[in-house]
C-alpha cells in the first residue's frame, strides 16, 4: 500500500502514476461510493519495487499551465481564451419569423375563440377540421419551425469583441 486517500484524490494519483508508466490500483473507492459512512478513504497500491519512484512522482507539484494551454471548448473564445461567449441577438427578420411561428402555432386555439367572441349566440360554427385548414396549418408550422431552429446563431466574446458568424463559420 502506498497511501490512504479520499477516493477522488486516489484516482487522480493513480492517473498521475499511470502517466509515468507505474501501474497502480485504487482499492475501496466503490465501497466508499456505496457506503460513505463506513469507508471514508481508499487505498492506493503499487508494486513494492515501484514504491520509492511513485512517492517521488506524487511529491512533485503539478506543472503550471501555460498561458496558451487551455481546453478547446465551444463556449470559450479562441482569440483571448475567456469564457464569456454570448449569442448575438436575433435580427429583426428572425424575431418576426419567431413571432409569426408563435401566432401560427396558436391559431387552432385562437380561431374558435375569436369565432365565439364575435358571435356569442352560438357562433358561425367555423370549421377548423376541414382538411385544407389542417394541412395548411401543419405546413406552416413545419416551415416556420425549420426557419427558426435550423440556422445556427452567431457568437461573440464579451471581452475582446471576437465574433463567429454562423453562416460562413469564419471569425473576424
Amino acid at each position: 500500500m502506498l497511501a490512504t486517500l479520499p477516493p477522488l484524490e486516489a484516482e487522480m494519483a493513480r492517473a498521475k502514476l499511470a502517466a509515468e508508466d507505474i501501474p497502480a490500483v485504487v482499492i475501496g473507492s466503490t465501497l466508499n461510493a456505496a457506503h460513505p459512512l463506513l469507508w471514508a478513504d481508499a487505498e492506493l497500491q503499487v508494486h513494492a519495487a515501484d514504491v520509492d519512484r511513485a512517492r517521488q512522482i506524487l511529491a512533485r507539484p503539478a506543472a503550471a499551465a501555460k498561458e496558451w494551454d487551455y481546453a478547446d471548448e465551444p463556449w470559450r473564445c479562441p482569440k483571448c481564451h475567456h469564457k464569456p461567449l454570448e449569442l448575438v441577438p436575433l435580427s429583426r427578420l428572425r424575431r418576426s419569423i419567431r413571432n409569426t411561428w408563435i401566432v401560427v402555432v396558436a391559431l387552432p386555439v385562437l380561431i374558435p375563440l375569436i369565432d365565439y367572441i364575435g358571435y356569442p349566440a352560438g357562433g358561425r360554427g367555423f370549421e377548423l377540421d376541414k382538411p385544407a385548414y389542417v394541412l395548411g396549418w401543419i405546413v406552416a408550422v413545419v416551415l416556420l419551425t425549420i426557419l427558426i431552429f435550423y440556422p445556427k446563431r452567431s457568437k461573440q466574446c464579451k471581452e475582446c469583441g471576437w465574433r463567429k458568424h454562423a453562416k460562413a463559420g469564419e471569425s473576424d
